[in-house]
């Protein structure tokens, strides 16, 4: 069968769905302008729609449909708005804002001339550009009325990046942001570190419109950038500059963290010796209080859920500590190094479990590739598979947003690339380096309503 629509208006309905647990981005069906991309897939013609029936109607700004297959799905009304929606037994749940979120073009393309409006933004094009296309996104999602603060925000950290060199200079660093290619300055300037889909509050899963304190906990501020600048070790070792600092602020994080992962995987840690006999009654003390770092609204964080660079630096001040686990130190390592000009990517692997071997690490930008300063898998793994992927900007508050998993539960999307390496594989590319040219054709995929390949 085929999905049916009526009253879709001439900007059609995309009908992603998902099966068996695990993303199928192939599978889109379409009505309306663009309608029939697609890819082969068990005899399914490109082009052709989705083969399961169901049924959608629009009623004002929202699509309601059902199909007749239990997983989920995500609706993408032409490219006005994304309803995601919970399928299960013929009838469908609308939780999404359909309608509500607008095209990418338009809303970096406001940011961008509310920027100009207040400031001459000439003197780094690039640099302007690429911060109204990241700031898009959080312009869409954010409460009409915040809007103008989205806007602040992204003048404060055009400014923040224009006067960067300046800065560097003074301080006798030897890399400059302003020389950085156009690509590189669009992964700079994205504020959001991980918040697509880690932590507490994850982007991808916001039900409503984000009030200023959710909007301040995905979101780091120009103001935070300079405390991270001014609040983190600067290594001046002639001839490494780059990678001392870069090594220096990732160790200096990790000095300060309260590891803190699901309470199952630290109850295991502590019975196989991975922590002390203090550290575990600290941990098992936590738990038996129901401990939290903090807030954010109504919700309280878990332990190992605040993926913020806000909020760390923000429990840092209270505690004189981190808490969390290896994706909240490389959430604040990719702060600390934004923070100097540095251009930051975070990737992680994981394999047969969810525990070990698992592992997720900042990477920086030295030249035309990525390093990152810790190590790689270990040799002992080197011909067991693993899933690899790496966490980008949102550059298109849509398909950005769309997200999926692959077996195993590891997520996948249009801002998540991803794909299965051996770690012997993976080892010999993080020893390499990750292209900057290869992350760009990532973001550009994206952009195109993809989900990239990581081969």
């Amino acid at each position: 069968g085929t999905v049916e629509a009526e009253e879709i208006g001439a900007g059609g309905v995309w009908i992603s769905v998902d099966t068996r647990g695990g993303p199928a981005p192939e599978l889109r069906g379409g009505g309306g302008e663009g309608a029939g991309r697609g890819a082969p897939l068990d005899g399914w013609e490109a082009g052709a729609a989705a083969p399961y029936k169901g049924r959608a109607v629009r009623t004002g700004d929202h699509i309601a449909f059902s199909v007749d297959l239990a997983g989920s799905g995500r609706v993408e009304p032409g490219h006005v708005g994304a309803a995601s929606a919970e399928v299960s037994a013929g009838g469908v749940i609308d939780s999404g804002p359909a309608g509500a979120t607008g095209p990418a073009p338009a809303y970096a393309r406001e940011v961008l001339e509310a920027m100009a409006a207040r400031e001459d933004l000439s003197g780094d094009a690039d640099l302007a550009v690429a911060v109204a296309v990241d700031f898009a996104i959080w312009y869409a999602w954010v409460e009409p009325q915040l809007r103008a603060q989205v806007v602040t925000d992204a003048l404060g950290w055009y400014r923040y990046g224009r006067d960067l060199d300046r800065w560097l200079a003074a301080a006798g660093l030897p890399w400059r942001l302003g020389s950085q290619p156009a690509a590189a300055k669009l992964l700079w300037a994205w504020p959001g570190g991980q918040s697509l889909i880690y932590g507490a509050l994850p982007l991808a899963w916001e039900a409503d419109r984000l009030d200023l304190e959710r909007y301040r906990y995905h979101v780091v501020s120009a103001e935070l950038l300079a405390q991270l600048r001014d609040g983190m070790p600067i290594v001046k070792e002639p001839g490494r500059e780059l990678w001392a600092t870069a090594d220096a602020r990732d160790a200096w994080i990790w000095d300060r963290l309260s590891y803190r992962g699901p309470p199952g995987a630290m109850e295991r840690y502590c019975r196989d010796g991975t922590f002390s006999a203090g550290d575990c009654d600290r941990i098992r003390a936590e738990q038996s209080q129901n401990w939290s770092p903090g807030s954010v609204g109504d919700a309280e964080i878990a332990p190992d859920a605040g993926v913020s660079a806000t909020f760390q630096w923000a429990l840092y001040a209270r505690e004189g500590r981190f808490v969390g686990d290896c994706a909240t130190a490389t959430s604040l390592a990719m702060a600390s190094w934004q923070s100097l000009g540095l251009v930051p990517l975070a990737m992680g692997y994981g394999g047969a479990s969810f525990d070990w071997p698992t592992h997720e690490q900042p990477f920086v930008l030295d030249g035309d590739r990525f390093f990152s300063p810790q190590a790689p898998p270990s040799p002992a793994f080197a011909r067991e598979r693993t899933y690899v992927y790496a966490v980008l900007p949102a550059v298109h508050p849509l398909h950005g947003l769309t997200l999926g998993w692959e077996p195993q539960g590891w997520a996948r999307g249009g801002a998540v690339p991803g794909g299965w390496l051996l770690y012997g594989q993976l080892s010999r590319r993080m020893e390499d380096g990750i292209p900057l040219s290869t992350v760009a054709g990532w973001l550009e995929e994206q952009l195109r309503g993809g989900w990239a390949q990581i081969r």
